[in-house]
């Protein structure tokens, strides 16, 4: 979904969308229908990506024993603290990051100029941007598989594995932030333009800009103490999970993980701060 969103027309074309979207919930009620629940569980990517995003709610419902659903209330970074079952999860977590991340660096000068640059130099024109995407992702994949290994040597979990399973949920806070900030004002406006059509087709005159009051500053910093709170959660959740599943020093065990989310936290607030580019 990334690489059509980010290096593909189809979100510009509405027969091309239409047609995806078609495409992709015949598949899907073709894999409910034969693989049942489980399918949604692990082959929807839409499932999963909310059922992960809802590991960061602050909000939780759970059934009494009289069946009755009841709302409460959690600390966002709780459930992100429970180590993933298997390694396609942890890959998935890794995606969720840089997808966006990506998403936001497509659009500024310095990703422009590299794109034609090794365009010009290999003279394979748009599928640059597909390599540049997936060269990327793997940058991002060997960073955490090393800090995964850093963090085992340093105490954490049995191997390099079960520690990836442990560390991944942690850096969902941080998925949620940059999801919720780099979002935001397109689903706003989205909204505001919703509510104007309507208006128009049953011939009311209403005019919905809901960031009309919305400053180039406000807007940055509103992105920035989105992004902060998002890291700040993913470390509480980190200090957590080290203090549960070792008896080393919790400074030194963390400093790999800890290290890597400073790193993130500078490139998120690099890429929302360069200018964009059309």
């Amino acid at each position: 979904m990334g690489i059509i969103e980010n290096l593909t027309v189809i979100p510009r074309s509405p027969q091309q969308t239409a047609l995806l979207v078609s495409v992709y919930a015949l598949v899907m009620l073709g894999g409910g229908v034969t693989y049942g629940a489980e399918w949604f569980r692990r082959a929807d990517t839409f499932a999963v990506l909310y059922r992960l995003f809802g590991s960061v709610s602050p909000i939780t419902t759970t059934r009494t024993t009289a069946g009755d659903a009841q709302i409460s209330l959690r600390y966002p970074w709780r459930r992100c603290t429970e180590s993933v079952d298997d390694r396609a999860i942890i890959a998935f977590i890794i995606a969720m990051v840089y997808t966006v991340s990506f998403d936001g660096f497509t659009n500024t000068p310095e990703f422009q100029t590299l794109l034609f640059g090794v365009r010009d130099l290999t003279g394979l024109g748009p599928a640059v941007s597909a390599a540049l995407y997936f060269i990327g992702y793997g940058g991002f994949l060997g960073v955490f598989w090393l800090v995964a290994i850093l963090s085992h040597r340093a105490g954490l979990a049995t191997d390099a594995l079960a520690t990836a399973q442990v560390l991944a949920p942690t850096v969902l806070p941080i998925a949620a932030a940059y999801e919720f900030a780099h979002n935001y004002p397109f689903v706003v406006q989205s909204l505001g333009q919703l509510i104007t059509l309507s208006g128009r087709a049953i011939h009311l005159p209403i005019t919905v800009t809901p960031l009309e009051w919305l400053s180039l500053p406000v807007f940055w910093a509103s992105q920035v103490v989105v992004i902060v709170i998002g890291h700040i959660f993913a470390v509480v959740a980190s200090h957590i999970l080290f203090d549960e599943h070792t008896t080393e020093r919790i400074g030194y065990t963390q400093l790999p993980l800890t290290t890597l989310m400073i790193a993130y936290t500078m490139l998120s607030l690099w890429i929302i701060s360069r200018p964009i580019v059309s």
